[in-house]
C-alpha cells in the first residue's frame, strides 16, 4: 500500500528533463488526475489503517512489553514468588480430560477434571496458580476463596475453604479456551489439519514456576539475585521428589473424550474405547490401561492410516494423504525396535504403538507419549531414503527407534529433576536406537553414525554457554547426552560386550521401572554400572561418564609385506593420548598423584594421562562393490591394550588392505575423528 503511494507521488512528480523541485511541485496540478490521486488517497488510507490496527491490536489491546521490561517482571516474579516454592502442593494421580477441536476456526476448548492427592506431610491450606489468558474457569470440590490476583504475572493465591490434610484428596475442574482468533493474531494451536497439542499447552499447574527465573547469572547479579544452577545436584533429596518430566504428578490414571471435525480423526494416548458422530462432529473416547507420566498429547487430522498386528500388538502410522513415502519404514522401525527392547531390557507395556504426523510449522522433532508417538513430516515423512547408499543416513528409521527407546528410557525409568537426568532418558534411547540400526544395516555401516555423533559432540563444546558437564552430571545439555551419551554406551558394549551391557540396563530397568519418589539418579545408576563391569574396564567409567576425558588418537605409520603364501604382514605405528579437561575448559595431563606420560613425536611432545586403556585396531581391504556403491571391507578387529604414548603392533591378514586404524569407528571420545584412519 505504501509502495502504490510512492509510485502514485513518482508519477505525478516525473518529467522528462532537467528541473527543479520547484518546477516538479508546481507542475503535480496540472498530472493530478482523478485515478492516479484516488489511487493515492485510497492507499495512503489503508496504510495508516492497517498500521494503526496492527499497532492497536498488538500494544493497545494487549499489553506489549520489551525485551528489559520482560527481564524486570521475570525477576519481579522470582523476588515476590520464590518464598512458595517449598509450599506442599497436592499432586495429580488422575485426569480426565474432554477436549473439543474445532480445525475449521482453529479453536478449542478444554475441561480437565483432576483428582489430586496431598502426598505431603505438611497441612495445605492455599494453592498457588500460575495461569494463562485461556483459563476460564477453576472449581474445586472443597471450595476456595481467590485472597490474590497479580494480573500481570498472572499468579493466584487460592485460600481453600478445607485444608487438606496428608493423605486426602480434593477434585479439581480447569476450564481453558483460546481468546478468538484475529486477522493479525492466532491465539489456539489448533490447525486446519494436523493439530498437535499436549497438555503442558492446555492446563496450568499448581506451584511457582522456577522455569520464569532468570538463568544468566550476569544478569541475576544485576539484580541483586543469587547466582543460579541450571539443575540441581544428583543427591539434592528435595528435587527427588519430582521426575524431569513433570511437578505435578507423578504417575496417573487417564482418560479422555476428544471431538473435533467430521472428516478428521482425533488420536491421544490409551486404547480407544468408543467412536461416535453428533451434529456434525465425530467424537473419540480413549482410556489407559495402567499409569503413565503426566505427560500426554492429542493429535487431529485427515489422516489416512497404515496397520498391522504382529505378536499381539497393534502398530499404526498416521499419514496425510500424499505422504507415504517412508511409512513402511517407520513401521519396520516401530516392530525392529519393540522387539529389540523387549528382548534386551524388558516386555514392552502397552498393546499398540503409534505414529501421528503433524505439519513441520509446528516443529521439525519426534516425541514419545505413552504407546503414542507425534511425528513431523519435516524429518521423516518427506524424506527421501536411498538405503542403498552407504553414506545415506535412514533418518526416518532411526527416529523411530529413537523415540521408540523412550518407551523404555523414560516412560518405565524415569530420572530425577537433576543433574544427569537425561543420561537415563536420552542417553541411552539413543544408544538403544543404534543398537537397532546396527541390526538392521549392520556393523560396517556403524562407523557414519558414531563419527557424525562424535564430531556433533566436539562442535557443541564449542558453543557451550555456561560451562561443560560430565556425562552423569549433564543438565539437560543436548550435545552432551545425546551425542556423547550415544558414544559412551555404544562404546560400554564393545568393550564389555552388548550382552553383558544389556544385563545390566535389564537389572537396571527391573529395579527402577515406575517407581516412585524419590526417583532415580546417575549417582544410582553409575554404582549400578561398576558392580557389574569388570575391574579392568572400570576406568571407562571415570573417563566417559564421571568425568570429562578426551583421546588423542591417531595413525603415525603403517608398513605392508606380503607375504609368500599370498597373507599379508601390516605393522601399525599409532598414538594413544588421552586427557581430561575442567568446565571451562582447561587441559589436565596429571593423575591425582602427579603422575603424567610424556613422548617426543615428529617435533611435538605430546603429553597424555597415565595409560592403562584399551583401544581397537582395524584393518580394512579394498571396498566391495554393490550396485553402484562400495561398502567398507573390514579384514581385522581387534582390542589392544597400551600403557603408553607410541605404540606399534603387527598383524596377519589374508587380503590386501588399503586402511587401517585405531578406534577406527570413533567409539572413543576422540578431539579429532578424521585421524584415526590411514591409508597404506
Amino acid at each position: 500500500m505504501f509502495t502504490t503511494v510512492l509510485i502514485c507521488l513518482a508519477l505525478l512528480l516525473y518529467k522528462r528533463g532537467i528541473l527543479t523541485t520547484k518546477e516538479r511541485i508546481s507542475q503535480m496540478k496540472t498530472k493530478a488526475k482523478k485515478p492516479v490521486v484516488i489511487t493515492m488517497i485510497v492507499s495512503a488510507i489503508a496504510f495508516v489503517s492497517l498500521g494503526y490496527t496492527m499497532y492497536r491490536e498488538m500494544a493497545i489491546k494487549e499489553p506489549y512489553y520489551t525485551e528489559n521490561e520482560y527481564e524486570k517482571m521475570r525477576v519481579d516474579y522470582e523476588k515476590k514468588y520464590k518464598k512458595y516454592q517449598d509450599y506442599a502442593q497436592p499432586r495429580i494421580v488422575a485426569a480426565n480430560v474432554h477436549l473439543d477441536l474445532f480445525p475449521e476456526s482453529r479453536d478449542y476448548k478444554a475441561v480437565g477434571y483432576f483428582t489430586m492427592v496431598n502426598k505431603s506431610q505438611q497441612v495445605i491450606d492455599s494453592l498457588f496458580l500460575p495461569y494463562g489468558d485461556n483459563l476460564k474457569e477453576v472449581i474445586i470440590d472443597k471450595g476456595y476463596q481467590t485472597v490474590y490476583n497479580d494480573s500481570v504475572m498472572d499468579f493466584k493465591i487460592l485460600k481453600l475453604n478445607q485444608s487438606l490434610q496428608p493423605g486426602d484428596s480434593l477434585q479439581v475442574q480447569f476450564t481453558t479456551q483460546n481468546e478468538p482468533n484475529t486477522w493479525f493474531k492466532n491465539n489456539s494451536f489448533v490447525l486446519s489439519n494436523g493439530t498437535f497439542v499436549n497438555n503442558r499447552q492446555l492446563f496450568p499447574s499448581f506451584g511457582y514456576t522456577e522455569s520464569m527465573e532468570i538463568r544468566d547469572n550476569d544478569i541475576r547479579k544485576k539484580y541483586n539475585l543469587p547466582p543460579r544452577e541450571r539443575m540441581p545436584v544428583p543427591n539434592d533429596e528435595k528435587a527427588r521428589q519430582n521426575t524431569y518430566i513433570a511437578h505435578d504428578a507423578d504417575w496417573i490414571d487417564f482418560e479422555t473424550t476428544v471431538s473435533t471435525s467430521e472428516n478428521q480423526i482425533a488420536i491421544a494416548p490409551g486404547y480407544l474405547q468408543n467412536e461416535w458422530q453428533k451434529d456434525a462432529r465425530r467424537y473419540f473416547h480413549y482410556k489407559m490401561d495402567s499409569k503413565i507420566l503426566n505427560f500426554y498429547a492429542y493429535n487431529s487430522g485427515t489422516y489416512e492410516v497404515l496397520r498391522e498386528k504382529k505378536n499381539g500388538i497393534n502398530y499404526e502410522v498416521y499419514y496425510l494423504k500424499g505422504h507415504e513415502y517412508n511409512i513402511d519404514r517407520m513401521m519396520e522401525s516401530m516392530q525392529n525396535s519393540i522387539e529389540y527392547y523387549s528382548a534386551n531390557f524388558s516386555p514392552y507395556t502397552h498393546k499398540q504403538a503409534r505414529i501421528i504426523e503433524f505439519p513441520s510449522v509446528m516443529g521439525t522433532f519426534a516425541q514419545a507419549f505413552a504407546n503414542t508417538m507425534p511425528y513431523s513430516e519435516g524429518i521423516g515423512f518427506l524424506a527421501k531414503i536411498d538405503t542403498d547408499n552407504p553414506d545415506n543416513v535412514d533418518y526416518p528409521y532411526s527416529v523411530v527407534s529413537h523415540e521408540m527407546a523412550h518407551q523404555w528410557w523414560a516412560h518405565q525409568v524415569i530420572g530425577a529433576e537433576v543433574q544427569g537426568a537425561t543420561m537415563l532418558s536420552e542417553s541411552l534411547s539413543e544408544y538403544s536406537s543404534l543398537k537397532v540400526l546396527e541390526q538392521k544395516y549392520g556393523r560396517s555401516q556403524m562407523h557414519k553414525f558414531l563419527k557424525d555423533a562424535l564430531d556433533s559432540y566436539l562442535r557443541g563444546r564449542t558453543y557451550e554457554w555456561k560451562e561443560e558437564n560430565p556425562l552423569m552430571y549433564n543438565e539437560n545439555q543436548q550435545y552432551i547426552h545425546y551425542n556423547k551419551g550415544a558414544l559412551v554406551f555404544y562404546a560400554l558394549g564393545e568393550y564389555i560386550g552388548t550382552e553383558n551391557l544389556h544385563k545390566i540396563l535389564r537389572s537396571f530397568v527391573a529395579e527402577k521401572a515406575f517407581q516412585e519418589a524419590p526417583y532415580t539418579n546417575s549417582l544410582e545408576f553409575v554404582v549400578h554400572l561398576k558392580k557389574h563391569i569388570p575391574a579392568n574396564y572400570q576406568y571407562l567409567i571415570e573417563d566417559m561418564i564421571e568425568t570429562i576425558t578426551l583421546y588423542n588418537n591417531k595413525v603415525l605409520d603403517t608398513k605392508v609385506t606380503p607375504l609368500k603364501n599370498g597373507e599379508y604382514q601390516v605393522d601399525i605405528s599409532f598414538q594413544v593420548a588421552k586427557y581430561r579437561t575442567k568446565s571451562k575448559g582447561e587441559e589436565i595431563y596429571k593423575d591425582k598423584d602427579g603422575n603424567t606420560l610424556e613422548a617426543t613425536i615428529g617435533k611435538d611432545l605430546v603429553k597424555s594421562l597415565p595409560l592403562n586403556d584399551v583401544v581397537v585396531i582395524g584393518i580394512f581391504g579394498e571396498k566391495t562393490k554393490k550396485g553402484k556403491y562400495e561398502y567398507e571391507n573390514p579384514l581385522y578387529y581387534s582390542k589392544v591394550r597400551v600403557n603408553k604414548i607410541k605404540n606399534k603392533v603387527s598383524f596377519i591378514v589374508k587380503e590386501k588392505p588399503v586402511q587401517v586404524g585405531v578406534d577406527p569407528y570413533n567409539i572413543l571420545i576422540d578431539r579429532d575423528s578424521n585421524d584415526n584412519r590411514k591409508k597404506v
